[in-house]
């Protein structure tokens, strides 16, 4: 019998609907998480992102997806050291 095919991971897209529901592309891993913050790899690079009540509503690795629902604050790639690279989005923490 063989295996079945998987995916490779090529493709890496960031899809965010109302900063309410995270749909993402091309990820390898996840590092960490908690109801404030998810830890990911990607094709693209190591990924974070900030919000409140997060919560990872589908994880298919074998694919490369993951889906997050929640309030969305900020998403944004980190260097090898874990320092921040390139800020796709950031709430303004003043404004609601």
């Amino acid at each position: 019998m063989t295996e079945p095919s998987r995916q490779i991971l090529s493709s890496h897209v960031i899809h965010l609907d109302n900063r309410q529901n995270l749909h993402i592309t091309g990820v390898s891993d996840i590092y960490s998480f908690d109801d404030r913050f998810i830890s990911l790899s990607t094709t693209s690079g190591a990924l974070s992102i900030e919000g409140e009540n997060l919560h990872i509503s589908n994880l298919t690795l074998e694919c490369g997806e993951v889906d997050v629902s929640g309030i969305i604050t900020g998403i944004f790639y980190l260097d090898e050291k874990g320092k921040e690279k390139g800020r796709l989005f950031r709430k303004n923490r003043g404004f609601s």
